[in-house]
C-alpha cells in the first residue's frame, strides 16, 4: 500500500483530469510497473489518461470512432462478425481465488494468419483486445463484489495448438503492439499465463518477443 502523501503528491503532479477514475490499487500498479519512482509514474499516469481519451482508427463499414475509456459502448463486432471464429476467445468464468480468466486460441489465429487479414485489419484486431482488456477491468469490480475482496489480477490461458514456427511479419507487429499497449496501459495485471498444447519449437519462437516483454 502507498502512504497517503504518496497518493497525495501522485495525484496533484498529474492534474485533477488524469486523477478522475484513478484508485489507489491502479496508482499502485503503476508504481510497481515503473519500480516506484515517482518521475516515471507520473509520466506513466500522464501518457495512459492522453490514450484512454484518443479516438482510435475509424472502424469498417460504418467508420465509427472510439476512445479506450468508452470502448465498451461499442457494439460486440467480434460476435456479430459473420468470421468471429477466426479469432476465437472468451472470458470465461473465474478461478478458485475469484481471478476471472481469458481464454484464446492464439495458435489457431496464428497459423491461420492470412487468413485472418482477409476479413480483419490489424486496427480492428487492436481495438477488439482493447475491449477485451476493458471488459476484464469491469470483471476486476464485479469480482471483487463477488468474493468480497480485492481482485486485481486475471488468468490468461493462450492454446498454442497449430501454432506454426514460421511467423508471418504482420502478426509479429500486431503482437508487438499489443504488448506496448498491455504495458503501457494494463499494467501488474496478470496472475498468472498458462501456454497448453505448446510445440517443442515455442522456446525459439518466445525469443523474438522477448525483447518486447
Amino acid at each position: 500500500p502507498l502512504s497517503k502523501e504518496i497518493l497525495d503528491t501522485f495525484r496533484e503532479r498529474i492534474g485533477d483530469e488524469a486523477s478522475i477514475g484513478l484508485e489507489d490499487d491502479d496508482i499502485r500498479r503503476f508504481f510497481v510497473a515503473r519500480n516506484g519512482s515517482m518521475n516515471k509514474t507520473v509520466l506513466m499516469a500522464k501518457a495512459n489518461n492522453e490514450w484512454r481519451h484518443t479516438l482510435l482508427d475509424p472502424i469498417k463499414p460504418r467508420n465509427l470512432q472510439f476512445s479506450p475509456n468508452i470502448i465498451l459502448s461499442m457494439p460486440d463486432r467480434i460476435s456479430q462478425h459473420p468470421n468471429a471464429s477466426e479469432i476465437p476467445a472468451a472470458h470465461y468464468g473465474y478461478d478458485r481465488e475469484g481471478a476471472p480468466i481469458y481464454w484464446e486460441r492464439t495458435g489457431y489465429v496464428q497459423s491461420r494468419w492470412d487468413t485472418v487479414m482477409k476479413y480483419f485489419t490489424v486496427e480492428e484486431l487492436l481495438q477488439y483486445h482493447i475491449q477485451a482488456m476493458e471488459g476484464c477491468e469491469r470483471r476486476f469490480k464485479y469480482a471483487s463484489k463477488k468474493f468480497n475482496k480485492p481482485i486485481t489480477k486475471a488468468i490468461t490461458v493462450f492454446d498454442m495448438k497449430h501454432l506454426t514456427i514460421s511467423l508471418d511479419t504482420g502478426s509479429i507487429l500486431y503482437i508487438k503492439k499489443v504488448l506496448e499497449i498491455d504495458q503501457g496501459n494494463y499494467p501488474e495485471r496478470l496472475k498468472i499465463l498458462y501456454l497448453i498444447n505448446s510445440p517443442w519449437y515455442l522456446k525459439i519462437l518466445y525469443k523474438i518477443f522477448e525483447p518486447f516483454i
